[in-house]
């Protein structure tokens, strides 16, 4: 609550955009201690979920990635771009695949769609481009935390390999 008030009081723009990135950064934070694990059960490896990663990343995700789709240079657009950016960036790798599935395809296929007679679908089409890198700029940063913390151990398959 009181995030919302200094968000919604504030008139400076560093301050809203300090505070945005403390939220994402939370928000990232948090999906990443709610991260799906692995477990060993004899010779199969059982992957779990908890309620709250399902609610908190997945219903989430699902909710956001319309705004890619439908108008990624909007307000809505950009914020929702920002925001699955920083949980993809550090909310864990089960996160990232969620993001990157999601988020992704909606974007390649806006471009994929573009004609070049419309200057109008310009703004739209950059704003895919560039949720688009911020998402491969997520996957970098992901994958670098993931290396540091697991002994240099990398991920296989990439997670962009499927869009290369």
């Amino acid at each position: 609550a009181r995030a919302h008030e200094e968000a919604v009081s504030t008139d400076k723009t560093t301050d809203a955009n300090s505070l945005a990135s403390r939220v994402r950064k939370f928000a990232s934070s948090f999906a990443n201690s709610l991260a799906p694990v692995s477990v060993s059960n004899g010779d199969v490896k059982v992957r779990h979920t908890t309620l709250l990663w399902e609610a908190f990343v997945h219903d989430a995700t699902r909710k956001l990635v319309s705004n890619l789709s439908s108008s990624p240079q909007s307000m809505h657009g950009r914020s929702s771009t920002a925001y699955l950016a920083a949980l993809a960036a550090e909310g864990g790798l089960p996160t990232l695949r969620k993001v990157l599935d999601a988020s992704l395809p909606r974007l390649l296929d806006l471009l994929s769609k573009h004609d070049d007679s419309s200057s109008a679908d310009d703004e739209k089409m950059a704003a895919a481009i560039r949720g688009i890198a911020a998402f491969m700029s997520s996957c970098y940063v992901a994958l670098k935390m993931w290396e540091r913390n697991n002994r240099g151990v990398q991920v296989h398959p990439h997670p962009l390999s499927k869009y290369i």
